[in-house]
């Protein structure tokens, strides 16, 4: 289920309706605010006419993700598109290309996805999902429509734990807070998936709730380092001893 979205659900039904999606589109915002999930919600609209994710297979829309063993996307995870690209639907008006976690993209395969935005037919839309469009060459970002996904507040986050997961006014309340916004963190946390692990996202997790815990606003700057920190850690395969390293170190000079 979709959580936080409905103005936008609307919007983008009522462009399939039309027949007026862009023919590329960049979904960014916070990680775990729900970006992804839109955009499948979206591809199962377009097939089956329901906003929701069904238990059936999605034919004409591909989702490209980066391989479990590596942190990036680079040009052989692209080579699948051609033969996608160039035939027409199915079962919709429309193709969907979806390239979740776009930052991770290598610049040869934001060279290679530029050219196909480029000569799309008009059968074809692409979603790029980020939470930092500052790693999206220029040429690119100029050429897809932005689309921000912004944080849920805590209240409305508080009402869906306690409607849609029978979480007590407590517990959801304490949860609302961690979850700085995002939906998707806090479900994760709900289910007892709290990012309280030992890795090094872990580590950062840790550290950003306690200093949100202790003071939020007096803390706000540091919390930003260390959110902007977070993003490093996901785009690039970097030392975890080094990077706990440096992050204490930002936090000795707070």
């Amino acid at each position: 289920m979709l959580y936080g979205y409905e103005k936008k659900e609307k919007i983008f039904k009522n462009l399939v309706k039309k027949d007026m999606l862009s023919h590329a589109y960049l979904f960014f915002g916070e990680n775990q605010i729900g970006k992804f999930y839109f955009a499948k919600h979206l591809a199962y609209f377009l097939e089956y006419q329901k906003f929701d994710i069904l238990e059936k297979p999605l034919v004409d829309a591909v989702i490209v993700k980066h391989p479990e063993d590596k942190k990036t996307i680079g040009i052989n995870q692209l080579k699948e598109l051609s033969d996608f690209f160039h035939q027409k639907p199915l079962v919709s008006d429309k193709r969907l290309i979806i390239i979740d976690e776009a930052h991770r993209l290598t610049r040869q395969a934001q060279a290679s996805l530029l050219k196909l935005v480029e000569e799309a037919p008009d059968h074809i839309t692409f979603i790029f999902i980020t939470n930092d469009k500052r790693s999206l060459l220029p040429p690119l970002l100029s050429r897809l429509q932005e689309n921000y996904f912004q944080k849920i507040s805590t209240k409305k986050i508080k009402k869906i734990l306690e409607k849609d997961f029978q979480i007590s006014s407590k517990r959801s309340k304490k949860v609302a807070k961690l979850s700085f916004g995002c939906i998707g963190r806090a479900i994760n946390i709900v289910n007892d998936n709290s990012e309280y692990t030992d890795d090094l996202e872990g580590f950062l997790n840790k550290k950003i709730i306690n200093l949100f815990l202790k003071n939020k606003k007096a803390n706000s700057k540091i919390i930003k380092k260390l959110l902007d920190k977070k993003v490093e850690v996901e785009r690039f395969s970097l030392n975890p001893k080094l990077q706990k390293k440096a992050v204490q170190y930002i936090l000795n000079r707070k």
